[in-house]
């Protein structure tokens, strides 16, 4: 209110005063209410996409988690037959610690 008038009038000079004879706070006003509506706007649209990579999720992702490790490792493409560009090390690496991973598995069953 006028308080608030009084502590501002000498802080910000001109600039305030000006404010307050024009349509500037209606203009400002206006600005943040556009912005909020965007923001409501993009709150909703980030709520979709969260609520649409929960339900893909939930669809594709979480029945391949439930498979046994054997299964998983069943599915892993082949190495590559002799002379192709593939790295085996990194294969055997990756088969090693799955089998490692289907060992500690099996030993907490």
């Amino acid at each position: 209110g006028a308080a608030a008038g009084a502590e501002r009038a000498p802080r910000f000079g001109e600039a305030w005063r000006a404010s307050r004879g024009s349509g500037a706070i209606a203009e400002l006003r206006s600005e943040l209410d556009r912005c909020l509506a965007r923001l409501a706007e993009a709150t909703a649209a980030n709520k979709a996409v969260l609520e649409r990579a929960a339900a893909v999720c939930a669809a594709e992702a979480a029945p391949l988690l439930e498979l046994p490790l054997s299964e998983v490792a069943s599915r892993m493409p082949a190495a590559p037959a002799e002379g192709a560009s593939a790295d085996p090390a990194s294969s055997a690496a990756l088969r090693a610690a799955l089998d490692a991973l289907a060992a500690h598995a099996d030993s907490r069953a």
